[in-house]
């Protein structure tokens, strides 16, 4: 049974990011009432301080909107536990980049110690069965174990594994092939 992932945090923060950006803009309206007040313009600064009773009153209930929506994401989790759906996000991670350098290293050896990136990620992609869910969900315009090879590319280029290029290009150097010696011995 799949994870029905109801991602009610997220909705939480976009409360909580309301909340900030009313905050600032009240304090804002506030301080340029003050100003008016004390340059003796006390018809603008009785309309600003118009303007920031609507933004606290907003406020407020924004504020009760998002204690609502607290009550309703347990009330909906509740219910789907009670149902046997399983809710939150997925168990299996995304694999991390450091995971993914020693298999990329090995597929442009078995190249002649140069290969395209399109090349690692077909051989990559054809020769690992052990992606997780976390890996073949999409990220932007590709899939997450895409974007962990990306920077498995460049972490390999920082040890010094692979040539600094600007063509996206693996091109094994000494050290790397030093690394998959030592990776397996391990």
């Amino acid at each position: 049974m799949s994870r029905l992932n109801l991602r009610t945090n997220r909705v939480q923060s976009s409360f909580k990011t309301v909340q900030r950006r009313l905050s600032v803009l009240l304090r804002r309206v506030n301080a340029e009432a003050a100003a008016q007040m004390k340059a003796g313009r006390y018809d603008m600064a009785t309309a600003l301080m118009e303007i920031g009773r609507s933004f606290s009153e907003f406020s407020t209930k924004t504020d009760e909107c998002s204690k609502a929506w607290d009550q309703i994401a347990v009330d909906a989790t509740s219910k789907l536990a009670d149902l046997g759906l399983p809710t939150g996000p997925s168990q299996k991670k995304v694999t991390p980049p450091k995971a993914l350098c020693i298999p990329a290293l090995q597929i442009v050896v078995k190249r002649g110690g140069h290969a395209e990136m399109a090349d690692v990620v077909s051989d990559l992609g054809n020769t690992s069965a052990n992606w997780t869910d976390g890996d073949l969900a999409q990220s932007g315009s590709g899939l997450r174990w895409h974007v962990s090879l990306d920077k498995a590319y460049r972490r390999s280029q920082k040890k010094g594994w692979i040539a600094k290029r600007s063509d996206g290009a693996w091109e094994i150097t000494e050290k790397g092939r030093a690394a998959l010696q030592e990776a397996s011995a391990n």
